[in-house]
């Protein structure tokens, strides 16, 4: 670490260049050098510039090409190059290398995350196509960016071929973070054989996903040994809730604690919060949170979280600094201090601060003078103390009563070292021996170690450092981890999946294109997708069509209605200010189009005596769009978050989570002052209530939605409370929201009554609308109402989720119930996500868009045809997506589809499939445009995607005899492995037992496990017969024949003809199902699924049989008895015949062949002459 700080002190005392060559020097990067000189940056760019990039270039001193690393230099024959020669030798696509160069910024100026990456991507196309690695040095920082070869990226996209960029930034030279120091320290940490292997560890050391994981790692061990530790008083009366809500609380802690972390990248909190030292020195006596108990010291008092951590939480960021009516900064205050002689000042006022005997001298004046002086007031409502102190309901134990306290446990050193946390057992936590002997650290330590930055990443580019997604993915793994109900993972409860960064920005774009196809029209995709990209290309848009845009963005109502922690709302956001940004990069037309809306909302809300509440309105626009306190993005962010987001999950957790990070999303474009009277130049957040809530999307108040404007009366309440929510959303003082809070609750119960007053709904559907309480953030609603919850009537614009993937058969039966009377989908064995495709639909407006992310047993699996009925026929499919292993956590094959909320008769889409998210983004895909075809089956519809060719050669083909109709077919017997019925030894009433594992293609090993005749459930008679085997798991087909009466467990399928003359042909039926025909009919009737691990029987009932009185059968027959016989040996040829002969056995022509296998090793000559 020394060396490391010597080298990077060098780009404060010496050139540019030598510093740059001193690191890499220090990261056994060797190097071909350019040019020791500054070189204008206009003399390497081979292009003309763009408006964004001259921009940047106009806060660039000076430009360096310091060299290249390649081949060559790495092993040792570095040499000086020309820059003209490089750069010749690159656009002619003659070089392959990394290129390097640095920038030196004017003095005072910096560089967003943004316009680094600008900055890069100019760097990027001067190396065509090849890496590049830039230093930029401003000031006594530095940073360090990668870009991408630009040929890894999406070539079956239009627009700019934009490579990843990804940005170390804010090292401080003269005092690095040690996360940088450890980040830069791992790129040298290895010399490098040659160039791909220095290029593949750098994009590797350079991966904030790598980062992530380390940090989820470390994060994991600590939850896994507190939930163990740590407790929290909850119900006082009782201990039954203390599993669940100890859970919950942790995971709580850790969101607020990492959230305090980023406010604290914007100098909002202090470090000496965090300091050890200085806690010891001036706010805890004798602090030692490093043994479990000492003599002076005793840390199991959990005397940290409760000083520090709890009023920090609920007394400063939850408390304005000012009191209401006050210009003096001087309103936080521990209890008691106010009124001084009243026992119970401050009782249920969770506010004010506590504990203030237990700090030591003169340490909580300091606390409260630190308080003030520092933290920002956020929102009434970010940190909300949830103790419920009259009702003894203390979840999180802010509190000096004893009672709470006896039962409050967090020893300092969950926070602090490593002393405590060495040597832990978390195996049984786990399931996994390896983790027999695990050292956790400190929350807090945890946390010291890593770097942060507060502006999320995007799929195009990232900084090196962990960004607020991480409080959503947090969440996610933490949830994923523990469920105190079932003490099972809550996430395979849940059915929740934290959707990767890549694929929330394709679902996103899409949807957004399309929406703005529908209200703008479709002759300006084109611009539309300028305007979602990150690439320097200009849009032609003038002046009439940006406002059309700009008013379809404002019109856009985007709904997740199982949204997580905000992974699509965030995504939606992101996307929508980016627009917005191109579309008015002043930010001017925004505010007019701000401005002139709130003048006629206010007509309609106000009447003519309020026009100070007019005014007020108008004002806070104007503060908003203040660009000397807040970036321009504020504004943007603030009124579409109002405007156009909104989010459901059934966690109340997950829902309080996505607030977080939309609170994380305004603070970032604030900018902070050291005026504590002005709350610090931040403007409290808003309230997120009225836009994310915490309820059952599937079920519905049963109520004609229409009562809404039934009576003068009810559009009345319904206008007040839409008012009410525009205003609870940008309330800043708490007596305002508490005002409001109360005029919601009273308005929302006068509107229930009054929609009961009509007669046409039920006093129990009444009662529930009025009983809904947006403010309770442990509650969660039993049904969801988007009219009553968000004030949307028509419906969503787009409908866009990851929806919980949950069977069934984990529902209760009262659940299943309830679903089964509400949902066409909920058939057979049915999953949750298909019934968030037709609730989807449901909520849908008239041509709105519906984006998913499911599985993809929906294409053909019978019990899912209701659903496939409402994507293909109710809807229209615009974009189909097959994807294999998009969640680390899920093996399951996965679906992208974007559909439109209108019927089309005849129409075509885009369906793209590959085997990897990487593969998809790498362009490493298949793309057709296709047309859909069905089935002739009204019992069984199945989503075919093929092209006409296929499409004709399945029609005539798969409506012939099948093999349901012509074999006996049936699933083995219902045991495991390991059941009691299975045995090692034979007896004279033994059969042998053949699991999944034993039936091999073309072989069956020797049985060694055997089943009592007495025991088997199915016939015994079927399995005395001769017979052909499938295995249940795989990738494809895989048969074998049993002839040992061979009793097969429920992993095998057994089948034989139902006619006695053709059992006598047993190998040929097997030959034909192993065939790549049969593989490739098999993918059709399944609906063409990415990665079949499990085939379904009733799919192999749908397989065409053959002629089985065919001379060519009883070829077939000898060709596999001789392939059975020379198993041991190379079959493919023997292989490749019986392909050959199965071709011929069905009547294909030679271009039919090239359709089932393009690579087939057949030529049309031989295929002619057989």
């Amino acid at each position: 670490m020394c060396l490391m700080n010597t080298v990077l002190k060098k780009f404060v005392n010496e050139s540019l260049f030598d510093a740059s060559a001193a690191l890499l020097h220090h990261l056994h990067i060797i190097f071909n050098e350019v040019t020791r000189v500054p070189v204008p940056f206009e003399d390497l760019y081979p292009l003309d510039l763009s408006k964004a990039l001259r921009e940047v270039l106009a806060k660039v001193e000076h430009t360096y090409f310091i060299g290249t690393v390649d081949e060559s230099s790495l092993t040792g024959s570095a040499e000086t190059l020309s820059a003209e020669d490089v750069t010749a030798r690159a656009s002619e696509g003659k070089y392959t290398g990394m290129m390097v160069f640095a920038v030196e910024l004017h003095p005072d100026s910096t560089l967003t995350r943004s316009e680094s990456a600008i900055l890069t991507r100019g760097f990027n196309r001067i190396a065509s196509a090849q890496p590049v690695i830039l230093f930029i040095k401003q000031g006594d920082e530095l940073a360090l960016s990668t870009c991408e070869r630009s040929d890894y990226t999406q070539q079956w996209r239009d627009g700019e071929k934009l490579g990843k960029v990804s940005i170390l930034r804010g090292i401080n030279c003269l005092n690095p973070h040690r996360g940088h120091i450890d980040i830069l320290a791992s790129i040298g940490d290895k010399t490098y054989p040659n160039y791909e292997e220095l290029y593949k560890h750098w994009m590797e050391v350079f991966s904030s996903d790598l980062l992530t994981k380390k940090f989820y790692s470390e994060l994991s061990d600590w939850y896994a040994w507190a939930v163990q530790v740590a407790r929290f008083p909850n119900d006082l009366t009782t201990d039954t809730d203390d599993d669940k809500f100890n859970h919950e609380s942790c995971i709580r802690l850790i969101t607020r604690l990492i959230f305090v972390w980023f406010l604290k990248q914007k100098h909002l909190i202090p470090e000496e919060f965090f300091d050890e030292r200085y806690i010891k020195e001036h706010f805890i006596d004798e602090f030692n949170p490093h043994d479990r108990r000492n003599l002076l010291y005793n840390p199991e008092e959990s005397k940290y979280y409760r000083l520090i951590l709890q009023n920090l939480f609920f007394a400063m960021l939850n408390c304005p600094i000012v009191a209401e009516g006050k210009d003096t900064p001087n309103n936080r205050r521990f209890r008691g201090d106010g009124q001084k002689g009243f026992l119970r000042d401050g009782y249920n006022v969770n506010n004010l601060m506590r504990y203030k005997a237990e700090f030591k001298e003169g340490g909580a004046d300091e606390f409260v003078q630190m308080a003030n002086s520092h933290v920002p007031f956020l929102n009434g409502g970010l940190f909300d103390c949830l103790d419920k102190k009259p009702e003894k309901l203390y979840y999180d134990g802010f509190s000096e009563r004893k009672e709470s306290l006896e039962q409050l446990y967090l020893p300092d050193w969950l926070f602090f070292g490593d002393e405590v946390g060495r040597s832990i057992d978390l195996s049984q936590w786990y399931g996994d021996n390896n983790k027999k002997s695990v050292s956790a650290r400190g929350l807090i330590d945890i946390l010291k170690r890593y770097n942060f930055t507060i502006e999320e990443n995007t799929p195009l580019d990232q900084e090196v450092s962990l960004d607020p997604e991480l409080l959503g993915k947090a969440f996610e793994n933490l949830l994923a981890s523990y469920n105190p109900e079932t003490k099972t993972s809550a996430r395979k409860q849940t059915g929740s999946f934290y959707t990767p960064r890549e694929i929330v920005q394709y679902m996103v774009d899409e949807s957004l294109v399309a929406h703005l196809k529908r209200t703008c029209g479709d002759e300006l995709e084109s611009e539309y997708r300028k305007l979602l990209s990150y690439s320097t290309e200009e849009t032609t848009l003038n002046e009439e069509q940006r406002k059309s845009i700009m008013q379809a963005v404002y019109n856009c109502r985007v709904l997740d209605p199982a949204c997580g922690s905000g992974a699509f709302p965030m995504g939606i956001l992101q996307q929508l200010v980016h627009v917005l940004r191109q579309l008015d990069p002043t930010n001017e037309m925004w505010k007019d189009f701000m401005i002139d809306l709130a003048i006629e909302q206010s007509k309609l809300a106000f009447a003519e005596d309020k026009e100070a509440e007019r005014k007020a309105r108008l004002a806070d626009i104007e503060e908003a769009f203040n660009k000397s306190i807040n970036d321009p993005d504020y504004a943007r962010k603030l009124y579409l978050i109002e405007h156009c987001i909104y989010g459901v999950d059934i966690q109340p957790i997950a829902v309080q989570i996505s607030k977080l990070r939309f609170f994380i999303s305004l603070v970032v474009d604030q900018k902070p002052t050291n005026d504590a009277t002005h709350n610090f130049g931040i403007r409290p957040l808003p309230n997120l209530e009225s836009k994310f809530v915490a309820a059952n999307t599937l079920i519905p108040v049963g109520y004609d939605a229409s009562l809404f404007e039934s009576t003068e009366e009810i559009l009345s309440k319904k206008t007040k409370l839409k008012e009410l929510n525009h205003q609870i959303f940008l309330a800043k003082r708490n007596v305002d929201k508490q005002r409001l809070k109360k005029e919601i609750k009273d308005t929302r119960q006068e509107l229930a009554k009054a929609i009961e007053d009509t007669g046409f709904v039920s006093q129990g559907a009444a009662q529930l609308l009025a009983n809904w309480d947006m403010f309770d953030q442990n509650a969660s609603s039993p049904f969801f109402d988007p009219e009553w919850m968000f004030g949307v009537k028509d419906g969503f614009d787009i409908v866009i989720a990851n929806p919980p993937y949950v069977s069934s058969k984990d529902l209760s039966q009262i659940d299943k119930g309830i679903y089964k009377t509400l949902f066409e989908t909920a058939e057979k064995q049915f999953d949750l996500y298909s019934l968030f495709i037709e609730k989807g639909s449901c909520l849908a407006c008239h041509q709105g868009i519906i984006s998913y992310i499911v599985p993809d047993s929906i294409i053909g699996r019978s019990n899912f045809s209701s659903v496939r009925k409402i994507l293909v026929i109710d809807n229209t499919i615009r974009e189909w997506v097959h994807l294999n292993n998009v969640f680390e956590s899920a093996v399951v094959s996965s679906l992208i589809f974007v559909c439109q909320k209108q019927k089309t008769k005849d129409y075509s889409f885009v369906y793209v499939k590959a085997e990897s998210v990487r593969d998809w983004i790498l362009g490493n895909i298949q793309q057709t445009n296709i047309s859909l075809d069905f089935v002739k089956s009204d019992a069984d519809k199945k989503i075919y995607f093929a092209s006409s060719e296929k499409l004709n050669l399945q029609n005539r083909l798969l409506n012939s005899e099948t093999f349901g109709g012509k074999c006996i077919l049936w699933r083995g017997e219902e045991i495991g492995k390991s059941s009691t019925l299975i045995s090692n030894y034979k007896t004279r009433n033994s059969l042998p037992v053949i699991t999944g594992k034993e039936a091999r293609r073309y072989t069956i090993p020797y049985c060694t496990k055997w089943i009592d005749a007495s025991d088997v459930v199915k016939s015994l008679d079927n399995y005395k017969q001769h017979k052909v085997l499938i295995r249940q798991v795989g990738s494809c087909i895989n048969a074998t024949i049993d002839t040992q009466s061979g009793v097969t467990t429920q992993s095998v399928y057994a089948l034989f003809p139902i006619a006695t003359k053709e059992r006598l042909h047993l190998n040929a039926l097997l030959g034909i199902l192993n065939s790549k025909l049969f593989n490739f009919f098999y993918k059709l009737v399944s609906g063409d699924k990415q990665m079949f691990t499990r085939i379904i029987l009733e799919n192999i009932k749908a397989l065409p049989y053959p002629d089985m009185y065919s001379p060519i059968i009883v070829v077939i027959d000898q060709k596999v008895a001789l392939l059975m016989s020379n198993i041991e040996h190379d079959t493919a040829t023997l292989e490749s015949e019986i392909d050959l002969l199965v071709y011929h056995l069905y009547g294909l022509t030679y271009d039919e062949v090239l359709i089932v296998d393009p690579e087939t090793p057949i030529t049309r000559e031989d295929y002619t002459q057989r």
